[in-house]
């Protein structure tokens, strides 16, 4: 990005004040962006919380149920769902690792050095160091943004998934079940069709053989 626009035209005509007034504003903005950081974190805790629930739940009814009943549609349902919810709780988590913020302020160490502090630069000093702080406030901005931007993307697809997941379960479990059955109903349409087949084949070879028999003594002849 680039971070040139305080140009020497701008910076000649900033008085201190201007400096000081411009410079808190970005403190404010930037100190805002912390606290949506906290915001995303706060979200997602309480997203993870509900989410690790349900999926606990699921495993527990799917280990339950097998152990009682044996496998069936209705566990290999809670399979593919706990797998769903597991890739959502993985999206959370990723969400929750330490980020890297840069927070507002300087070191004071690094304030002391011979180029910022000198007797050439006495009588402007003070704005200077705004002027190099504005900038230096924006570059914080920039980054902030964008790491909160790519939390928010995340936070914002978990949601989504969450939301989904209710018409999801039921199509797998839809889906399970008409696999489960079409195999038996598919079998039986074939032993129907080959029982029709076998019929009329049967009914040809009569025909048939009628046929023949007309051929080698035509009805009606004496």
């Amino acid at each position: 990005m680039d971070y040139n626009f305080i140009t020497t035209r701008f910076a000649q005509l900033l008085d201190k004040d201007e400096a000081k007034l411009i410079f808190e504003q970005a403190e404010k903005h930037l100190k805002d962006q912390i606290d949506t950081s906290q915001l995303i974190g706060t979200k997602t805790t309480t997203l993870l919380t509900v989410v690790s629930g349900l999926l606990i739940g699921m495993v527990g009814f799917g280990i339950s149920r097998w152990s009682t009943s044996g496998f069936d549609s209705l566990i290999l349902t809670t399979i593919c769902g706990a797998i769903y919810l597991y890739v959502i709780t993985r999206k959370l988590l990723e969400n929750l690792k330490p980020r890297l913020y840069q927070s507002i302020g300087l070191h004071p160490r690094a304030m002391f050095k011979d180029s910022l502090i000198n007797e050439r630069n006495s009588s402007y000093r003070l704005k200077a160091i705004y002027i190099n702080e504005i900038i230096e406030c924006q570059k914080r901005i920039d980054f902030n943004n964008n790491t909160n931007d790519k939390r928010w993307e995340r936070f914002s697809l978990a949601v989504r998934l969450v939301s989904y997941a209710p018409p999801i379960f039921l199509g797998l479990y839809l889906i399970i079940q008409f696999t489960k059955y079409f195999p038996i109903r598919v079998h039986r349409m074939f032993w129907a069709s080959r029982k029709f087949l076998n019929l009329g084949s049967s009914f040809t070879s009569s025909l048939q053989i009628v046929a023949s028999m007309e051929s080698i003594c035509p009805i009606g002849s004496s």
